[in-house]
């Protein structure tokens, strides 16, 4: 099986923020992902809701990042898993 993202810098940051292990940076970890996420989509001049090829991985990489953001909060300067 082919994983043809694993050469783009936007999937090497959004496995980053995935694996991140460290909380103080985490957060920011998920922003750069994001950012990254974003610049390719408009780097290909790609609409985020396509549903096929490099656009789904985009979007999908996005939707599994705000699944980390949404499970993860801060209590008493650390980091929670929900």
């Amino acid at each position: 099986m082919s994983y043809p993202a694993l050469g783009y810098s936007w999937y090497r940051a959004y496995c980053a923020a995935m694996l991140h292990a460290d909380e103080e940076s985490l957060l920011e970890a998920v922003s750069s992902a994001r950012q990254a996420i974003q610049n390719r989509a408009t780097e290909l001049d790609l609409d985020l809701s396509m549903s096929d090829g490099e656009g789904k991985q985009l979007q999908e990489a996005l939707h599994y990042l705000t699944l980390l953001e949404d499970n993860t909060t801060k209590e008493g300067g650390r980091l929670l898993w929900c």
